[in-house]
């Protein structure tokens, strides 16, 4: 398989997963991997896909004024969390190849 062949069905797999996504197994994953029920209560219910691999925003340590830079990041989860950190005078960019993904953020 070739690095074209392996974008194609990467984008195709996030593609199916952002428009087939409930919030029940959505909160369930993202649970798992340790958002609290207060950081889902925070942001848009769109914004979590429960693609979750991992809650990087639980070892940053972000202050108000800094910018970040989400790469894979799905529908945003961590960048609308990170905004809320960063406040009105940093940045969140999420980034994101699939546009089913990004669509929802």
């Amino acid at each position: 398989m070739d690095s074209k062949d392996i974008y194609t069905q990467v984008n195709k797999r996030y593609g199916v997963a952002a428009k087939g996504s409930d919030a029940l197994h959505s909160n369930t994953v993202a649970k798992a991997f340790g958002y609290s029920e207060e950081d889902l209560a925070s942001i848009p219910k769109d914004a979590n896909l429960g693609l979750s691999c991992g809650t990087p925003l639980a070892i940053a340590t972000l202050r108000e004024g800094e910018t970040v830079v989400d790469l894979g990041s799905g529908a945003g989860l961590d960048v609308f969390l990170s905004a809320s950190k960063v406040g009105p005078t940093g940045k969140a960019i999420g980034v994101d190849m699939n546009k089913a993904s990004y669509s929802h953020a």
